[in-house]
């Protein structure tokens, strides 16, 4: 049994690589740390050129209408540019609820348009409310809420808000361009991947009635695999950065790379980045044939993926040593990405409680070797 990638899919994770690459991700998250730019317009054209958008959109809506395995390896390209791109916002969250939970008329005003990148979806973090709501009839509701915190907001058209301050649970999609609504700079620890803060003051929102919050968790374990691989991708490269440099800085004579603490250092990266693409891929299967595995194998790629980009990212400062510290190095942007991606999706804690849930509840049992 082959569980390896299909050549096509490698293809099309070359592809992205190459055209990611040409877009100079890194220079991109240089000026969104100036305040140029909030996104990369040129890294998002590009990934819309090759259908990146479009891959998980049915086809009668622009789309490919491709399996969700198809898009790990090109998320884990993402991750590996640093890419300054709403690809978990926009891709993994927001089309994937409209396309699973949307009404027909919802379906054809915005799946199009995700899918050719003209338009730019969001979602609100775990943490959501208070949010007053009030009906108009139909599905159409009035909110008021202030400083929700949002990924990708000021470069966003639509957002999903999941709102747990009431009994029940329920999920609005709103137009972030109306008068009701307030977008600010959130000051994120990472302002190429911005977490902004939104006001709504009377904002018109379309209430989703048929998402549950199983519905919810659902889609929101599906991107945490997405991220994961993005986060291994962004691993990589971080581990790559450390080991060229420990290859060709000297002292005492000597590459650093020959000293047992640099090779100990470079070695605890490898086996942790190992250690996640194997929950990654595990989630990536889950995807395709056992989608009851999924809540586990969601925790287990989120849980190992932090795990593995933080400390890569915390060894690449230190085995640049004091070169690594400074403005014009490039080793704060993937610590800057590893502090934003533990939390985007929910904290480290939650996602090991959740894997502890899972077991309790006996998930998991059957693929046990």
């Amino acid at each position: 049994m082959n569980f390896d990638f299909s050549s096509e899919q490698k293809e099309a994770a070359d592809q992205v690589g190459r055209l990611l690459a040409n877009s100079g991700s890194l220079s991109e998250c240089r000026r969104a740390l100036d305040g140029e730019i909030v996104m990369s317009a040129l890294a998002w054209r590009g990934l819309a050129e090759v259908g990146f958008q479009a891959l998980l959109i049915d086809e009668a809506f622009g789309g490919f209408g491709m399996a969700p395995v198809d898009i790990c390896l090109i998320s884990r390209e993402i991750g590996y540019s640093l890419a300054p791109v709403p690809s978990l916002s926009s891709v993994y969250i927001a089309s994937a609820a409209i396309q699973r939970h949307g009404d027909q008329e919802l379906q054809e005003a915005w799946l199009p348009k995700l899918a050719a990148g003209e338009v730019v979806g969001t979602f609100a973090l775990p943490v959501v409310g208070p949010v007053d709501g009030s009906s108009k009839g139909d599905c159409n509701w009035v909110l008021n809420a202030s400083e929700l915190a949002i990924p990708d907001a000021r470069a966003a058209d639509l957002m999903l808000l999941a709102d747990r301050s009431g009994a029940d649970f329920s999920c609005y999609l709103i137009k972030l361009k109306q008068d009701a609504v307030t977008v600010k700079d959130g000051r994120s620890c990472d302002p190429s991947r911005p977490l902004d803060l939104v006001d709504l003051a009377g904002a018109q929102a379309v209430k989703l009635d048929a998402v549950s919050a199983a519905d919810w968790q659902t889609i929101v374990d599906r991107a945490a695999i997405f991220l994961a691989f993005e986060q291994v991708g962004a691993a990589t490269r971080a581990l790559e950065m450390a080991r060229d440099y420990a290859l060709q800085r000297y002292s005492f004579g000597r590459p650093i790379g020959s000293y047992q603490a640099i090779k100990h250092k470079l070695a605890d990266v490898y086996a942790l980045i190992e250690i996640a693409v194997s929950h990654a891929y595990y989630g990536a299967w889950a995807l395709t044939s056992e989608p009851d595995a999924v809540p586990l194998a969601a925790a287990g790629a989120r849980v190992a993926a932090s795990r593995a980009l933080r400390l890569a990212a915390q060894e690449n400062i230190q085995v640049h040593g004091g070169i690594g510290y400074t403005w014009e190095s490039d080793c704060q942007l993937f610590y800057r990405r590893a502090r934003y991606w533990n939390i985007v999706l929910g904290s480290d804690a939650e996602w090991r409680c959740k894997i502890l849930d899972q077991l309790r509840a006996g998930a998991g049992t059957r693929y046990a070797p």
